[in-house]
């Protein structure tokens, strides 16, 4: 951390200073880590515990078709091979989607744009669910995709926004670690 310091943190520190005394850098510290955030450490765990479930639930829906490819295309009376361009349109929403989630929440915010794509990954989940055609699934595996990557985008931003810089890697590891998970199990059931 650099020791230089603005006047505005001078004047906050110097407050509690006597009168002509200036704040030492290791006060300066504590009063940037202390003002980082108005969330208490509890809280920012619980919140860094959602984004992880979050992202391990969005995670996983990418990967949940695979072994169902044949059954599903039975189930909606189509070829596997439009079973596997479900797949192939996913992934190309999926890899477009992040820049336009980052976007959004860039004008409008984290909190709505994060709102708003964990609503749209749950909604389009329960509809998968009930899904009776083949455009149904396609069309609702695009909204998947779309929820997903925002999840993952706009989750690792609102780490960044909680945590204090010397605690970031610990909270940003246990998303990426729950981000994995679906990853692993995978390799684990192919071996």
């Amino acid at each position: 951390m650099d020791s230089t310091i603005s006047a505005r943190e001078a004047n906050m520190s110097a407050k509690n200073l006597p009168r002509g005394e200036a704040p030492s850098n290791e006060e300066l510290r504590e009063h940037r880590s202390e003002k980082y955030s108005a969330f208490t450490d509890l809280e920012r765990w619980v919140i860094v515990a959602i984004v992880c479930f979050a992202s391990l639930c969005s995670n996983l829906s990418a990967f949940i078709f695979l072994p169902a490819l044949k059954l599903l295309a039975e189930t909606f009376s189509v070829s596997v091979d439009q079973i596997n361009l479900v797949l192939t349109v996913y992934m190309a929403v999926a890899t477009v989607a992040p820049t336009l989630a980052g976007d959004a929440a860039d004008v409008i915010g984290r909190r709505p744009t994060y709102l708003v794509t964990l609503g749209l990954f749950l909604v389009a989940d329960v509809f998968l669910a009930l899904a009776d055609s083949y455009e149904q699934l396609l069309g609702l595996r695009v909204l998947q995709a779309l929820g997903q990557s925002g999840i993952i985008v706009v989750g690792y931003g609102v780490v960044t926004d909680i945590t204090t810089p010397a605690n970031r890697g610990s909270f940003m590891s246990a998303v990426s670690f729950a981000q994995s998970i679906p990853q692993r199990r995978r390799r684990t059931l192919n071996s």
